[in-house]
């Protein structure tokens, strides 16, 4: 599903397919498409500082026209000292682009948007915020460099508000193929990210099956030696069917670890989903 770490980099980290970043961005920063120009993927490793170097590594990184930065980074648990966290990376960005500028007249706008999957702010009727540097009394901006959107799942309404936004959050909250399928409904680049997402399962289901092949291969000459040195016939039939087994339990947990829905580990691995929930249960 979209909101598990890997599927999400591949939608919205995806330099062959820029459509769904694109739109998440524009939804975020309520701008068109045509106000927001060209988007490029960037190298999501934020380079340390001269002196004393902390390496930072986002989920997606990407350049816009005009030479703004933009991270993208989805936490789905609950972390300590995660406001001051974006605030960390968020001047990481903005210092990256100044090591490519000599005026500070030139530096140009450095946006996180950080998406949660917990209650991360007070309030319970606002999924979407802006920060920035703004003077309290009187609301005037101090500057526009410095932009931190927070995106809290947990907060959407279940009804759409009418924008854009609300849709982006539901496709990366959705955790059924039916839901997916209805979010497509809401605009091109949203479908083409349900599009991505079952691209991904594909490929991951054709590799598991492939994984699945080689295990039972190698768990198969391994009890075929093992009934040799026994000195067991039947070692041969009962080793293929073993070792297949074995494998297939095997990597079933695997996906279970990796958050994989129960109905799509079962299809990929040919165990009862029963069996599923007891390997589960026994390795949680």
């Amino acid at each position: 599903m979209p909101s598990t770490d890997q599927v999400f980099k591949y939608v919205f980290g995806n330099a062959r397919d820029l459509r769904p970043l694109r739109g998440l961005l524009s939804a975020t920063l309520e701008v068109t498409e045509a106000a927001l120009g060209q988007v490029t993927i960037a190298d999501p490793h934020l380079m340390p500082n001269r002196h004393r170097g902390k390496l930072g590594i986002i989920d997606v990184h990407a350049q816009i026209s005009g030479g703004r930065s933009a991270q993208v980074e989805l936490q789905l648990l609950a972390q300590r000292g995660f406001e001051k966290r974006l605030a960390f990376y968020n001047s990481r960005l903005l210092e990256n682009s100044a090591d490519q500028r000599d005026d500070y007249e030139q530096l140009r706008q450095a946006i996180t948007i950080a998406i949660t999957g917990f209650n991360f702010l007070p309030g319970e009727d606002c999924y979407h915020r802006t920060f920035g540097l703004r003077e309290q009394a009187s609301g005037v901006d101090l500057t526009d460099v410095i932009r931190i959107d927070t995106l809290e799942l947990r907060k959407l309404p279940s009804v759409s508000d009418g924008s854009l936004l609300w849709g982006w959050a539901r496709f990366i909250a959705s955790k059924t193929k039916e839901e997916l399928d209805m979010i497509a409904t809401i605009s091109p680049e949203i479908a083409s990210a349900v599009d991505t997402v079952y691209q991904f399962s594909a490929e991951k289901l054709a590799k598991i099956q492939a994984m699945r092949e080689d295990m039972a291969r190698r768990d198969l000459i391994q009890y075929r030696s093992d009934a040799r040195h026994q000195g067991l016939e039947e070692g041969r039939e009962e080793g293929r069917e073993e070792g297949q087994l074995m494998a297939a339990r095997e990597i079933g947990r695997r996906l279970l670890d990796q958050g994989l829905p129960l109905d799509q580990v079962a299809a990929a691995v040919g165990l009862p989903i029963d069996e599923l929930r007891h390997i589960q249960t026994v390795t949680s």
